[in-house]
């Protein structure tokens, strides 16, 4: 399979080790394949409609089922999928639920090496890509007054360390370390909790084995922060540093029984195998 990246935003995968071109204008454009796989809010039915010519087959990732969805594949890896009425926005085939989840090797290895070994006494904080460390700052100095754990905070590669966070690690050495683009599969596999967003480096926290404390902050977040109540995890309801950092260290001290994680690892060759064929 020959594989091309499109995207809005090329030096970004760049900074992630990918090469991508820029999306082209308008979408009609776009050269014919086999194959096209979309992973964006932005698109809208002419747009699917117009990648629809462009290709045999048109998938497309999709959390909320909230849109009408004029492809032939839809792609939802996320625990609460099979719960979502697709029929009423389109007569694509639904790939749902966990059995497709988009893990990688890394993350299953991760899994793997977390079962195996004691976590060490770590926090993983993240808010995702948008965020360069401005709000992960805050929630770790709030868990620094209330816990003895290493605090490691993740910064994404395409983005630059904010001063907050640049200073709160040279301050406390030790006690909060700054990774910027790190292995995050590596580094999740070692810690005892993850803390932050409930977006895709959360789902990867879940399916290695980590107990999370999470908060929605954005609306496609919140079912899957809310599906992993189910799994004994904590959620937040709206971002707040303090109350965050105090259910986070409730959980260092206190660890809960949680459901362990459905995610077999075999999610993409499943995925791969049903657009292939």
């Amino acid at each position: 399979v020959a594989c091309r990246l499109y995207t809005a935003d090329p030096a970004a995968a760049d900074a992630l080790g990918r090469t991508a071109e820029p999306l082209p204008a308008p979408l009609g454009k776009l050269p014919k394949t086999d194959l096209v796989v979309c992973d964006s809010y932005r698109l809208n039915e002419s747009d699917f409609t117009a990648l629809r010519g462009r290709c045999r087959l048109l998938a497309t990732l999709d959390d909320t089922a909230d849109r009408p969805l004029p492809v032939d594949v839809i792609i939802n890896h996320n625990l609460y999928a099979a719960q979502l009425g697709y029929e009423a926005l389109s007569t694509a085939k639904v790939l749902a639920g966990p059995d497709y989840a988009l893990v990688n090797d890394k993350v299953m290895a991760a899994a793997h090496h977390h079962r195996t070994h004691p976590p060490e006494n770590a926090a993983v904080i993240s808010f995702g890509g948008t965020d360069d460390g401005t709000i992960a700052a805050k929630v770790a100095g709030e868990l620094l007054r209330r816990s003895d754990a290493r605090i490691d905070v993740i910064v994404a590669a395409s983005r630059q360390p904010a001063a907050a966070i640049r200073d709160l690690a040279q301050a406390h050495p030790g006690r909060v370390v700054l990774h910027h683009g790190a292995d995050v599969p590596a580094l999740l596999s070692h810690a005892r909790l993850y803390l932050g967003a409930a977006g895709m480096m959360s789902f990867e926290a879940f399916a290695i084995g980590l107990f999370l404390v999470v908060v929605p902050i954005a609306d496609n977040q919140r079912p899957g922060a809310e599906a992993l109540l189910r799994y004994g995890h904590d959620m937040v309801a709206e971002l707040d540093p303090a109350k965050l950092a105090e259910h986070a260290a409730q959980r260092l001290r206190h660890p809960p029984a949680i459901t362990l994680s459905p995610i077999d690892g075999k999610g993409p060759e499943r995925l791969a195998a049903a657009l292939l064929h």
